[in-house]
């Protein structure tokens, strides 16, 4: 680790100094060699949801490089014999791991997660496959966000979740990106979903209000 973050907790004068230290730290995560940008705190309460939903395929609407889908793949497999997941990015062709690291059930698809066309295309690969998880990790503006929830919520089983990432950004730091805005706006119009702040309790996580859960 860079000598930089070598640093005792109790040295941050503020919460918000903290998580920022905790948000650069995530940009140093790497599974498998391959980058994942993934806060370590929110890593764990996705061990718990797997361990509590067991979902037999997760549906990751965005993604850096990769690495993230290749950890949801792998931990799925503690569960279940043949989970498939399936990262979803615009521009993932470019960055995605070498072939060697990538199971048959992890598919990785270049698309517009914001088109019908995509979803339909997915919809197909899920079959029966159920639990399924979706996760929210694409563009974090208003309209990606507010549009992906709106595509692809239907996919999200009773009792699983549809996480959308990043939320802090607009929840502690105030940038104007629109995610949670989106999600708040969402929920409005959506009541098969609650927002599971329970999820929340390790604090300094990305995504404050974003762990939804189907209700209904």
């Amino acid at each position: 680790m860079k000598k930089k973050f070598m640093i005792e907790y109790w040295k941050f004068k503020s919460f918000s100094k903290y998580l920022k230290h905790i948000r650069e730290l995530h940009y140093l995560r790497k599974y498998k060699g391959v980058e994942m940008v993934k806060n370590p705190l929110d890593q764990i309460i996705y061990e718990e949801i797997l361990d509590d939903v067991r979902p037999e395929c997760i549906v990751e609407l965005g993604s850096y490089a990769g690495g993230s889908g290749l950890w949801f793949h792998d931990h799925m497999k503690i569960f279940n014999k043949s989970p498939r997941c399936m990262t979803i990015s615009i521009d993932i062709i470019e960055k995605k791991p070498k072939p060697e690291l990538i199971d048959t059930n992890h598919i990785f698809i270049t698309a517009d997660t914001t088109e019908q066309s995509t979803f339909d295309d997915v919809r197909n690969l899920i079959g029966n496959r159920a639990p399924v998880l979706v996760i929210e990790d694409a563009e974090h503006n208003y309209r990606t966000t507010y549009r992906n929830l709106c595509l692809w919520w239907s996919l999200v089983t009773l009792g699983s979740y549809f996480v959308v990432e990043d939320t802090v950004l607009e929840f502690y730091f105030g940038k104007k990106l629109g995610n949670l805005k989106a999600t708040i706006d969402f929920l409005k119009g959506n009541k098969h979903f609650k927002i599971d702040r329970e999820r929340e309790k390790y604090v300094a996580i990305n995504s404050p209000m974003g762990f939804l859960k189907r209700v209904s």
